[in-house]
């Protein structure tokens, strides 16, 4: 059997000008292609659900255009080569997103409405330095981890009180001018020995328990009851002129022989 023209696309001529298509063709000679599908946006078929797309779309039907990169952040391609980008982002491929407020420091929009901020900032905006740790004494965090530490105050981390007169005596500033004074001294600046005994007869507390005497007198501290009934723990009198050594009684100035092991304290 003779078909002219000839039979296209593989069919088969089965008497003269007549030919029998394979799926997906039609026509007298076979020419025309039976989809069974609709390409779209300028696409053609090429054989049954067979569409050949242009350049930008893509899918069964050339329906789907390509967008290249891909949209971000939630945006949908809507032609080839572009986005259309939900509330918050912009850009070609909706990369970028809106920040009513500007991100401050150094800071970046990555939601919209939402900043990432540079380390030793915070806050909405990044509008808030920070200090780790933070500020002690109701200081105040003015840059990152630099405090303005509020009066009576000092240090990196507003850790330190100031005493304007400083403490004496290995005291120690604990408050702004107050003042943790050593066993054995007292006053505001711990300027102030203290003597449990009082120092007698014009003598002067000049440190834990020791008195500095007036000239000419040396003070003792009976260790032992005497019959003139002075009790243990009370001063004897100071005699000037006397010798008191090492705790002795080396003379007598009274005359009584049971003063025994008076203890010397200080001498000038």
């Amino acid at each position: 059997n003779i078909c002219i023209p000839a039979c296209m696309n593989d069919g088969k001529c089965t008497k003269r000008n007549t030919c029998i298509c394979k799926r997906g063709y039609l026509g007298n000679r076979c020419e025309a292609t039976n989809c069974g599908l609709q390409c779209e946006n300028g696409g053609y078929c090429v054989g049954l659900q067979r569409c050949q797309c242009k350049p930008g779309y893509t899918g069964t039907t050339c329906a789907i255009p390509i967008c290249s990169p891909h949209c971000r952040n939630g945006g949908i391609c809507v032609k080839p080569g572009t986005c259309s980008c939900p509330r918050g982002f912009h850009g070609s491929n909706c990369q970028h997103a809106i920040c009513s407020h500007s991100c401050l420091n150094g800071g970046t929009c990555v939601r919209h409405n939402m900043c990432s901020c540079q380390t030793g900032f915070s806050g909405r905006h990044c509008q808030t330095p920070t200090c780790e740790p933070r500020c002690m004494n109701n200081g105040r965090c003015v840059a990152p981890n630099k405090c303005s530490c509020s009066s009576g105050y000092k240090g990196k981390k507003c850790n330190k009180a100031i005493c304007v007169s400083p403490c004496r005596n290995g005291g120690v500033c604990v408050n702004p001018n107050v003042c943790a004074c050593k066993s054995g001294f007292t006053g505001s600046t711990c300027q102030t020995a203290v003597c449990n005994r009082p120092c007698m007869y014009g003598g002067r507390c000049i440190a834990r328990d020791r008195c500095q005497c007036r000239s000419g007198r040396r003070d003792a501290i009976v260790k032992s009851p005497t019959e003139r009934g002075i009790h243990r723990g009370h001063d004897i009198e100071c005699f000037k002129n006397q010798d008191w050594v090492k705790g002795q009684v080396q003379q007598n100035p009274t005359g009584i022989d049971t003063l025994q092991k008076c203890s010397v304290l200080y001498v000038v």
